[in-house]
């Protein structure tokens, strides 16, 4: 899987993907001051939003043998994030998933609130007409909300490590046949998505953005090998558990871990930041 980081969040996001030979990690930005200078791809500085987009040349690096699944990651109000489309147009021949961090917007400026909401807009378009697989929404500070212990040191580096776990997680879930599952109806064009975490023994859930209508939720519980094979309430918890959700079906998997950890998708097929009629 092609992992593409865009500006300084999406660099120091997609810079945690890098030594895994599952994916092949690609970082672009215009100023590159992270650890691994030499893996990011300059792009040259503009002063604008619209000029990264119009000025926007694609560095001359190899593309030959990319992936054919793609995990674009960028914030929405980088000025930076003007040449996102132009950056896709390079991986248009593989099935692209965008994840969107959005900033918190009192700290905006009337431009970044002006950028944030261009692309904002223009990712969820393009999800919902089927030029994308789907569009990931990340609020920084929901996400920020749900880990604990944070400091002005560790603040980053801990939400960049949740980012990148909860990502690479889906990824598993999602190529890995399950142990057991219940049925969903699902719905091909609800291409808006909102991922958190999933805590089966409380019920409980912790979004990383709350989606203005939902329309249908899968959740991923992976329990140890030996909790599946001698927890004899397991299976009366998770009934109990799904007994009111609507629209919802969950996935159990088994891990060697000795560790039971969950996450939850939530789709939506409604444009979000619009008041629905």
């Amino acid at each position: 899987m092609n992992i593409i980081g865009l500006g300084g969040c999406g660099c120091n996001i997609a810079e945690k993907f890098q030594g895994n030979s599952a994916y092949k990690v690609f970082q672009f930005d215009h100023e590159p001051e992270k650890p691994s200078v030499d893996k990011i791809n300059r792009i040259p500085y503009q002063k604008s939003h619209e000029e990264y987009e119009s000025n926007f040349v694609f560095p001359d690096i190899d593309l030959n043998d990319i992936h054919n699944e793609t995990i674009f990651i960028c914030c929405s109000s980088g000025t930076i994030s003007g040449c996102s489309l132009k950056l896709l147009e390079n991986f248009k021949d593989t099935q692209t998933r965008i994840v969107l961090v959005i900033s918190e917007e009192e700290h905006y400026s009337e431009q970044h609130y002006l950028q944030h909401k261009l692309i904002f807009n223009s990712l969820q378009d393009y999800a919902r007409s089927g030029v994308f697989k789907d569009i990931i929404l990340i609020s920084n500070e929901t996400l920020e909300n749900s880990i604990p212990d944070l400091t002005f040191t560790n603040r980053f580096e801990k939400i960049n490590q949740a980012l990148y776990y909860m990502i690479h997680t889906l990824n598993i879930f999602e190529n890995t046949e399950p142990l057991a599952q219940t049925k969903l109806d699902r719905k091909d064009h609800s291409r808006i998505l909102s991922v958190g975490t999933y805590d089966c023994e409380k019920n409980e859930e912790k979004m990383y953005f709350t989606l203005d209508s939902e329309s249908e939720s899968v959740y991923y519980a992976s329990f140890s090998e030996e909790r599946l094979e001698t927890d004899t309430k397991l299976i009366g918890v998770m009934k109990e558990n799904f007994k009111n959700k609507n629209n919802s079906a969950y996935k159990i998997f088994s891990n060697k871990h000795g560790q039971d950890y969950g996450i939850v998708v939530k789709k939506t097929f409604f444009h979000q930041g619009q008041k629905l009629s």
